[in-house]
């Protein structure tokens, strides 16, 4: 039994299947795109991010990703289309879209394309079965890079929110009896480095009244209210 191959591996079947789906693809790509993205825009997650792209820029996103998508499949040329799931996957991570919605457009995607690939099958069966095996090579290669880059830029997020946490617990010294300290050096960079760095943590914790109540029962001044 030959061997599955797996992410960028490509044997001399891979690269005949993709350059057959290019082929079948191409030509379609226009139609295809706008059908996704009218089924993506009855997406809570994926809507909003939609309607907030000006439309010069999603129609030169489109261009540039069909040249990416030629180079790679059709010429063989594979890193800028890498590069370029990379950089999806690490800025919608940024964003905080979730992994599974980019299964919704693997399988809207699947389901558009298949459509089309039955009125094919209806003239030339063999020719709609290499298309078949180059769309699911496809899909492998781009959901590989893209989730790689995805969960681990998750990853560095979620080891600096912890630090971050771990940076706001502050000990408390008892200087005598009914004096407590607590240092502060460090304390109101971190506060105001972690509205920065953790977008996901809602907080409503005003800076400076916190700052006054501190200071008052500190004993640094006596015009703050209790």
């Amino acid at each position: 039994m030959a061997t599955i191959p797996t992410r960028i591996r490509l044997t001399a079947d891979d690269k005949a299947a993709l350059a057959e789906y290019w082929r079948f693809y191409e030509p379609l790509a226009a139609e295809i795109t706008r059908e996704l993205r009218e089924s993506l825009m009855k997406l809570p997650e994926w809507a909003p991010m939609l309607r907030a792209m000006p439309a010069t820029a999603e129609a030169e996103r489109n261009a540039r990703s069909l040249e990416l998508q030629g180079i790679a499949f059709r010429d063989g040329n594979w890193a800028p289309y890498l590069e370029d799931l990379r950089m999806q996957g690490v800025t919608y991570a940024k964003m905080g879209v979730s992994f599974i919605a980019w299964y919704d457009i693997i399988a809207i995607y699947r389901e558009v394309v298949r459509r089309r690939m039955i009125q094919l099958g209806a003239d030339d069966f063999a020719r709609m079965a290499r298309v078949a095996d180059g769309l699911n090579r496809a899909v492998d290669i781009a959901m590989a890079h893209l989730g790689e880059a995805y969960l681990s830029t998750k990853e560095q997020i979620i080891v600096e929110q912890q630090a971050a946490i771990r940076e706001l617990t502050m000990p408390v010294l008892q200087v005598r009896d009914g004096l407590l300290v607590i240092p502060l050096v460090g304390m109101l960079e971190t506060l105001v480095a972690l509205g920065a760095r953790l977008p996901s943590i809602e907080t409503h914790v005003d800076l400076q009244e916190g700052i006054d109540q501190i200071e008052r029962r500190l004993g640094f001044r006596d015009d703050v209210p209790a």
